[in-house]
């Protein structure tokens, strides 16, 4: 392991069309103790060739060439091959903001064993919001405990999503459940691994488990990301026929998590449950174009009787959102219908 040095990890797949923007908003940072992995993984397009063209002209970039193993696999491979005291994770279709010299100097200044900052989103290369912490003139906040002390604690109540004190109405705010826009201790990640059977949300359970594993981090009041929004995204698209297969695989690692926590971990983690079951509705069977809409009003049925076991202990008066409040009572009442129909109206409004 060499000190200091940050490894930036790329899992590639048939990214020509951003590739360069993305190596390159990398290679020229002001700081310059690095080393780019790129981890192709099985593209069909020129991607593999810009990844060798630049390998050539900067010694600090490695790269690795494997089947189509997926992004859980290429992010192992990266983690496997890295040097460097720090992981960075970034997406092909993204860029990294020209902050690592800064965000070095907090981690070592503070001892913290993960660095959060904001992402500013883009599409078609046009800015459309920037999710950012509002410190109050602070530059950063550091958060901190033992093992299962405030710092779990504070993070399992609001299910690693938003920042309570950090949250401004009406705009986006800093949220911890994925892997991107964050620099992270190697030691911390030592042998965790992404689940690779996971068709998608692999970096929140990744997340959930690092989590548990740290002691301090530090949140920037900037943004460190550019993500750069795309309508064919895992996280996008509207109808996905293995969602529901995906889901109920991901309940599962959520389940286990959360039985090792105590009743008010347990809430957190069950009220992500019921939006995993919600995807399930909106993305794998609402929106089906093979099926009738009594055959999913049945469908949602079924579904939920997979989920019946842990979403019975979750109590309306425990969830935090209005939306999974209500979400929760249609369930429990077996609304199935109004589930369907709440489903199209999300539609309707773009949600």
């Amino acid at each position: 392991m060499f000190k200091d040095m940050i490894s930036i990890i790329v899992p590639i797949y048939n990214a020509e069309k951003s590739l360069r923007e993305c190596i390159e908003s990398v290679i020229y940072q002001d700081y310059s103790n690095i080393e780019l992995i790129l981890i192709d993984d099985g593209s069909i397009d020129r991607s593999y060739e810009i990844c060798k063209e630049y390998e050539n002209k900067d010694r600090r970039i490695k790269v690795y060439h494997q089947s189509n193993f997926g992004v859980s696999s290429a992010r192992n491979k990266g983690i496997s091959m890295a040097n460097g005291e720090y992981i960075f994770f970034l997406d092909s279709d993204d860029r990294c903001e020209n902050v690592l010299n800064y965000c070095v100097k907090v981690i070592k200044k503070e001892n913290v064993d993960l660095l959060i900052g904001g992402t500013d989103y883009y599409k078609n290369n046009k800015f459309l919001i920037s999710e950012k912490a509002n410190l109050f003139g602070e530059e950063y906040k550091i958060y901190s405990g033992n093992g299962k002390d405030k710092l779990n604690r504070w993070i399992m109540e609001r299910n690693i999503t938003d920042f309570p004190e950090l949250l401004v109405s009406g705009k986006k705010t800093i949220r911890i459940g994925g892997v991107v826009a964050k620099l992270i201790k190697k030691k911390s990640i030592g042998n965790l691994k992404f689940i690779e059977k996971l068709g998608y949300s692999e970096d929140l359970v990744f997340m959930y488990e690092l989590l548990k594993k740290i002691d301090r981090l530090a949140v920037l009041s900037k943004p460190i990301y550019r993500y750069n929004y795309r309508e064919d995204s895992a996280t996008n698209s509207e109808y996905n026929p293995r969602i529901v297969e995906f889901n109920r695989e991901l309940s599962k690692y959520i389940y286990k998590i959360s039985t090792e926590y105590d009743d008010m971990y347990e809430n957190s983690m069950y009220e992500k449950i019921l939006e995993i079951y919600w995807s399930s509705v909106v993305q794998g069977i609402a929106y089906n174009p093979n099926d009738k809409f009594y055959e999913k009003a049945h469908k949602i049925s079924d579904e939920f009787k997979y989920y019946s076991y842990i979403l019975k202990k979750l109590k309306i008066n425990n969830v935090r959102k209005q939306k999974n409040k209500f979400i929760l009572f249609l369930c429990k009442h077996n609304m199935n219908i109004c589930i369907l129909l709440l489903s199209y109206i999300r539609k309707i409004k773009g949600e």
